[in-house]
């Protein structure tokens, strides 16, 4: 793998992009995580797969 160097207002400008997307997920209350649990997995759901049963 090639390493490329970066001027040093490419690099600010990355580096800027970063901190935004950062704090539009702090202020979001961060990524979603819908159906896919450890919870729901320990009480037999799978994803794409339908048991009401337990629901």
């Amino acid at each position: 793998m090639t390493t490329i160097e970066l001027a040093p207002e490419e690099r600010r400008r990355h580096r800027d992009r970063g901190r935004h997307m950062a704090a539009l997920l702090k202020r979001a209350g961060g990524i979603p995580a819908h159906s896919n649990h450890r919870s729901e997995w320990d009480v037999g759901c799978r994803p794409g797969r339908t048991t009401p049963g337990h629901r």
